[in-house]
């Protein structure tokens, strides 16, 4: 009987197993993650941002699709003021009615303003997107082709208490539903009860300021929207209004803020018969 022995299979030298990767590889990935990253930020702030505005524009033309309707029910102006919310930083939009008060004094007379506003408490301020700046769209003065007083109105946040104020522009509709020319006021003095209305007491918790009223004559036409932040890192404040419209004050203060709005913010108009907003460039 013949035993054959099975020849045992031959084994490869065993590979000496990698503990990880090399020094030098760890520093080109980190390398090369730190340059991706620098380039996806700025792109993700962009795409952010025109979220944001985008939100922002669906909100104001939402709430002043409401406004207008309202006006024409009710047959009475109504309007958006744009104010400075003080507990979030944000900016909010209240609706205004017209009343049948007069704040005190003769500014009726001086102003010619013959349609008092005040706050609607039946209707829930809405606030704008964190991180969006609003500035309303006024016809600054002209000289020579160069503007030479303010052309938006923002939030003041520094100077005398007349000028420190949370209220921006207003966009107001009339019994038609068209934007009115009419010259209005917004109303923060009942002069017949002496007492604060709604709105003086939702802005001016503590005193009024020395006048009882704010005009903005006839509705603004229009608004821009940009991303605050950068505004205010440059300019260290939100204001595109002056203390006073002196043309040496608003070119040194004031040019730059609105040549940087000019440049940076996006544009709209609002369509005069029906309300819908026309996006400028």
């Amino acid at each position: 009987m013949t035993i054959t022995t099975a020849k045992p299979r031959c084994q490869s030298p065993s590979r000496p197993v990698t503990g990880g990767f090399t020094l030098t590889e760890l520093l080109i990935a980190m390398a090369i993650f730190v340059v991706v990253m620098a380039m996806a930020v700025p792109v993700f702030r962009t795409l952010t941002g025109s979220r944001s505005v985008e939100q922002a524009t669906n909100i104001i033309s939402a709430t002043l699709g409401g406004v207008r309707n309202a006006a024409i029910k009710l047959q009475r102006y109504r309007g958006v003021m744009f104010y400075l919310d003080p507990n979030t930083g944000r900016i909010g939009m209240a609706t205004l009615g017209q009343v049948d008060i007069a704040p005190a004094g003769t500014w009726f007379n001086e102003m010619a303003a013959n349609i008092a506003l005040d706050m609607d408490m039946d209707v829930e301020p809405v606030l704008l997107p964190p991180g969006i700046g609003l500035e309303t769209i006024i016809n600054g003065t002209v000289t020579a082709g160069v503007r030479a007083s303010n052309g938006y109105i923002g939030f003041n946040a520094s100077g005398a208490l007349a000028n420190k104020l949370p209220m921006g522009g207003l966009i107001m509709f009339d019994p038609d539903g068209r934007l009115s020319l009419e010259p209005a006021g917004m109303a923060l003095l009942d002069s017949i009860t002496s007492t604060k209305t709604a709105l003086g007491r939702s802005l001016f918790p503590t005193s009024l300021p020395a006048w009882n009223y704010v005009s903005y004559g006839s509705s603004q036409l229009g608004f821009v929207l940009f991303e605050s932040d950068p505004f205010l890192s440059q300019f260290g404040g939100d204001s595109a209004w002056a203390d006073n419209n002196v043309a040496a004050q608003y070119n040194r203060i004031e040019k730059p803020k609105e040549d940087w709005l000019d440049a940076q913010a996006t544009p709209f108009l609002v369509n005069r018969y029906n309300g819908t907003l026309i996006e400028g460039e």
